[in-house]
C-alpha cells in the first residue's frame, strides 16, 4: 500500500482463505481485514496496481468495488497466452475455469 494525505493506492490484492485452500496454502488474515485493522475501508480504495497475476497477488478484486485496476499489458498477455498451457508456467495462476 502507498498512502499520503490525499490518496491510498493498493499494491496487489492478496488472496482469501478459500483461494488459499484451493492452492494448498493458508491465509492468516484476509486482505480486507488487514486493511480494516489499519483504518482503511477496501470499498473506498480508488486505485489498485496489480504487480502480476499470481493467485497470491491478484485474488479478491471484488473487495475493491470502487477501484480502477492497473496492470502491465505484457503480464495480461503472458497470463492469457499459450504459456498457460505449460503446467510449470501456469501453476502460480488461478484456474479460471474452476472459478466459474
Amino acid at each position: 500500500m502507498v498512502r499520503n494525505a490525499n490518496r491510498t493506492i493498493l499494491l496487489d490484492t492478496g488472496m482469501d482463505s478459500s483461494e488459499a485452500t484451493s492452492c494448498g496454502r493458508s491465509v492468516e488474515i484476509d486482505p480486507s481485514e488487514a486493511l480494516s485493522r489499519i483504518g482503511i475501508d477496501g470499498e473506498t480504495i480508488e486505485t489498485v496496481v496489480i504487480s502480476h497475476l499470481h493467485y497470491d497477488h491478484a485474488g479478491t478484486p471484488d473487495r475493491f468495488p470502487s477501484a480502477r485496476f492497473h496492470i502491465q499489458d505484457a503480464e495480461v498477455a503472458f497470463a492469457t497466452g499459450r504459456c498457460m498451457c505449460e503446467e510449470t508456467l501456469s501453476k502460480a495462476y488461478l484456474d479460471v475455469a474452476r472459478l466459474r
